[in-house]
């Protein structure tokens, strides 16, 4: 019976020894028990094809989580690309990714994931990713008269020489919206044509 009641206070022992060592344990990543971290994020970022975008994440400590995460970007669409791939950060810090949208970027708005990693701790959020066509100043067209000012006496007629150059690839036609005489329907950008000009005999003359 003797022997029993020191193997059971052994037993005991022991187990008290496991218990206490087990409070001081700590996960990796530097967290100590229940730690873990969250992320902060922009909610949405808007790109425009050919254009550069930034957004910035943020690891905050949960639960006395200590140490860094890892970030990275995922879910991406087509023609979107990221910088850095994978940032280390510390808690409490921020990493700022940038955004490069090519000029064929799939248009449209899509989901994409930021995940942080940490030992054996992880966690994502979604980020709203739109991405717009190029507006008027990434894609435009000059114009030009030649003479830029032309005297008529009533009666007589003249020619003005427009032209047209594009602007970072635009192609079209450009639009005649003077109401005299309309350029010919085939007239392209980076090309020019002649508009006639002629002054009825009772116009009024400017003075």
């Amino acid at each position: 019976m003797r022997h029993v009641r020191v193997s059971l206070l052994c037993l005991l022992c022991l187990c008290l020894i496991g218990l206490v060592s087990g409070c001081g344990s700590t996960v990796s990543g530097g967290s100590t028990d229940n730690g873990t971290f969250t992320l902060g994020a922009d909610p949405s970022v808007t790109i425009a094809q050919g254009s550069t975008q930034t957004f910035t994440v943020t690891p905050n400590s949960a639960n006395n989580f200590t140490g860094s995460v890892e970030v990275s970007v995922s879910g991406l669409p087509t023609g979107v690309t990221v910088s850095p791939a994978t940032a280390t950060v510390a808690i409490g810090s921020s990493t700022t990714f940038t955004l490069t949208a090519a000029a064929d970027a799939a248009l449209g708005t899509t989901t994409v994931n930021v995940h942080g990693a940490s030992g054996t701790l992880s966690t994502s959020i979604p980020v709203s990713l739109t991405v717009t066509a190029a507006g008027p100043s990434g894609k435009d067209f000059t114009l030009k008269a030649t003479p830029a000012t032309l005297s008529l006496a009533p009666g007589a007629s003249g020619h003005v020489t427009l032209s047209s150059t594009a602007v970072d690839g635009v192609k079209g036609s450009p639009s005649e919206s003077s109401g005299i005489m309309p350029p010919p329907a085939a007239a392209l950008l980076a090309a020019s044509w002649v508009l006639v000009l002629q002054v009825v005999s009772h116009a009024s003359v400017a003075r």
